[in-house]
């Protein structure tokens, strides 16, 4: 978070894609929040497939190099 904070600081390019950022925020809390309590999750394939979806990206993301 601190190099993003520094990247928009110096209007550097983003070190992910806002979108991206945003995807993954969205799976953070819908899936992996629901999975880290001791209760069965009450998942729809639609948020497992965003999920999934998300991941794969991060996977493939080309992430830009900082000076920071």
């Amino acid at each position: 978070m601190e190099r993003q904070k520094h990247r928009e600081a110096e209007n550097e390019r983003n070190f992910v894609d806002r979108a991206l950022m945003r995807d993954d925020k969205t799976v953070r809390s819908t899936v992996l929040n629901r999975l880290s309590h001791s209760d069965s999750p009450a998942l729809v394939t639609r948020e497992v497939k965003c999920g999934f979806k998300t991941m794969r990206a991060l996977q493939n993301h080309q992430f830009k190099r900082s000076t920071y």
